[in-house]
């Protein structure tokens, strides 16, 4: 299953064009981003990526870093930011849509533990527009929508939010509530990455009719056999003893050099980190606590809606076996697991990243299946 061809055509290279026009809570990302956090550029390959470039040759595994060679229709991109609620329930909301027509439909994207859902899914790269999934998608003919979970980026941040998969699944009903009312649909797209993926999967396993397909990033079932979560569990008391933990420019290089594989893109963790840090130097505890002792936390029998699994060949959150596990329990008979290879977690800041782009798009853009007609 490693690195397995998905149906759907790719479409020709292209030339983004990108338009923020709503710019009055972030400043134009400054020409020298990936410098002003030398996360990775020199410090990055250093003991780490020295122990992991011999760990990669041992295992017949080559890093690259190329053009991809297909992409999304060429067109401008507006963003739009949105609130929803007051108060404790104040959720915000960011919407980036081409101003070509719109046709395959609506994509509402989760974000995991560490950091809000603008650096995840709409970082802002200096000459590279193309590593923004809103930019990828929108260019692509959807209407891409993210939302901050509570306790991160612009949404309600009082401290008794503790952010568990659980309490980001609500936020992500009374999101998808909240667009579909604005837009007068029945159903979208869900991805979620890391712990973004059990929000994501709570909601569909909560809210089947509301979700079309489902495709699920850096997911972790039970947990068993995960190295990240048992260094993880170390920890564990101190999680438990606050609902907050710090993030700094240290922690956001280690999403990248754990699963000690040089897989990362310098400069896009530089820019990630920057952007992540302006948003959250503190996060919320409770993904981490859930993950750490309350796997498994959702149901794969309760989920309907078609579902994509997608994991790096090197990722040391969930293993592979985990991932088939789940695989083989979800209920629904549309379902894919997709192994990338050359890539380990935080698949958005690979210097394969389009790898996982162009899957979970070619997955949004497949014909529903025709039901058979039973005898």
């Amino acid at each position: 299953m490693r690195d397995t061809a998905v149906s759907g055509a790719a479409l020709p290279r292209a030339v983004w064009a990108d338009r923020d026009q709503s710019r009055d809570d972030r400043a134009d990302v400054p020409a020298n981003c990936g410098r002003a956090i030398r996360l990775a550029s020199d410090e990055l390959w250093c003991d780490d990526a020295k122990k992991a470039a011999a760990r990669a040759a041992g295992r017949g595994f080559t890093m690259y870093s190329g053009g991809r060679d297909a992409g999304p229709a060429i067109g401008p991109v507006d963003g739009h930011q949105h609130w929803l609620g007051s108060g404790a329930e104040r959720i915000f909301m960011w919407e980036k849509r081409a101003r070509t027509p719109l046709s395959r439909g609506l994509v509402l994207l989760v974000h995991g533990s560490s950091a809000c859902a603008r650096p995840t899914f709409d970082l802002q790269v200096p000459a590279r527009p193309d590593a923004s999934m809103m930019n990828w998608l929108a260019c692509s003919g959807f209407d891409v929508w993210c939302f901050d979970c509570r306790g991160y980026g612009k949404s309600y941040k009082g401290l008794e939010v503790a952010a568990t998969c659980s309490d980001g699944a609500d936020d992500a009903a009374a999101v998808s509530q909240y667009i579909m009312d604005l837009r007068r649909l029945d159903r979208l797209f869900v991805y979620g990455t890391s712990s973004g993926a059990l929000r994501a999967s709570i909601f569909a396993s909560r809210f089947p009719e509301r979700v079309g397909r489902l495709a699920v990033d850096g997911m972790v079932w039970t947990g068993r056999g995960s190295r990240t979560l048992e260094e993880r569990r170390q920890k564990l008391a101190q999680w438990k003893a606050s609902t907050r933990r710090p993030v700094d420019p240290a922690f956001i290089r280690s999403i990248v050099t754990r699963d000690l594989v040089p897989s990362a893109d310098p400069q896009l963790v530089d820019c990630f980190a920057e952007q992540a840090l302006e948003n959250d130097d503190v996060v919320p505890t409770g993904t981490y606590i859930d993950m750490c002792e309350n796997l498994p936390v959702v149901d794969p029998q309760a989920i309907l809606a078609p579902t994509l699994i997608l994991r790096g060949e090197f990722d040391g959150v969930g293993t592979l076996e985990d991932d088939l596990a789940f695989f083989a329990a979800l209920k629904t008979a549309s379902k894919q697991i997709h192994v990338m290879a050359g890539m380990a977690h935080a698949t958005n800041l690979q210097k394969n990243f389009f790898t996982s782009y162009q899957r979970v798009e070619q997955f949004f853009s497949q014909s529903e299946t025709a039901p058979l007609e039973r005898a």
